[in-house]
Parts: structure tokens; sequence; C-alpha cells
């Protein structure tokens, strides 16, 4: 089994404990219906998290690219700053990111992947914002979505927490 679904499974499980479970209600995020998520304690340095058992918590979710695993991406639950696992990942709802660029509909961007399961993975996070002008630059010709969504994100806010 791939390391990084070893770990989202992980994730996943903890998410579900009925004690995590209840401290997660208030976000909204549904169990059904979109990519499995989770929940786990990470350290982040330069952008980068790796599990760690004293870290404050993160939802974890899975970055996928032509229907592959290929990172995953860590919320914080406090500051939602987002750092990914491998730094593989630079936008996640690629799906999503495609379609609108194949059929010329508006792409809803979402400020992070919290707010991305809150709406169902309908959209897009950019995760790595120095490979958004790459990652975004056919979007200029699609029409803008109905409702702008806030998408942004500081450099200096780059990752849960400093070590």
């Amino acid at each position: 089994m791939n390391g990084l679904l070893r770990e989202l499974l992980a994730a996943h499980r903890i998410g579900r404990h009925p004690e995590v479970a209840a401290t997660l209600k208030p976000l909204r995020l549904p169990a059904e219906g979109v990519p499995l998520w989770g929940m786990e304690s990470v350290a982040v340095e330069h952008g980068y998290y790796t599990p760690d058992p004293a870290g404050p918590p993160a939802i974890i979710v899975p970055v996928a690219d032509d229907g592959r695993l290929i990172d995953l991406a860590a919320t914080g639950l406090a500051s939602r700053c987002i750092a990914t696992r491998t730094g593989l990942g630079a936008v996640l709802g690629q799906h999503a990111l495609d379609r609108a660029l194949v059929h010329q509909v508006p792409l809803q961007l979402f400020r992070d992947p919290i707010e991305w399961l809150q709406h169902r993975g309908a959209g897009a996070v950019v995760l790595d914002w120095r490979a958004a002008p790459f990652v975004l630059s056919d979007l200029a010709q699609l029409p803008p979505p109905p409702v702008a969504s806030t998408c942004q994100r500081y450099a200096d806010k780059n990752a849960l927490t400093t070590r």
C-alpha cells in the first residue's frame, strides 16, 4: 500500500473517532460524498508537514492528479494555513480545474481545503501559490464564478507552525 494512502487512512480513522468527530462538528465537514479526509496532529517546516503527536491538529485531504494520489494537504484547524506532505500537490481539485478549462465554465476557488470540503469538493484550492501562475494561467479566458470566493494566502503564512 502506498505510504500516502496509509497515512490518509490513519488520519481518516482519527477523524471518525466519536470524540474527535464531536469536536469537528462545528466545521460542518461532510462524511460522505466527498474525498476521504481525516485529522492528524502535525508539525510544519518550510511548507511541508509531518505527522507529530505533539503538533497542532489539522484536517488532512488527498491531492490527486489523473486519479492518482500524489500528495496530502494539511490545513490547521486554528490557523487555516496549508502545508503539503511531499510538495507535489500545487492544486486541490484538479478535476474541477480541468472541467472549467475544457467546458469553459466558471471555476470556484476556495481559500483552503476545509472550505473546499464544506462545499463538497466542487471547486479547487491553490495549495502552492508559487505555482499559481502556471496552474491558473489558462483561467483568464473563463467567465467569472457566480459568487467570488476569497482566495488569498500570504507568503509569510505558509505554515501551520514554525519550528
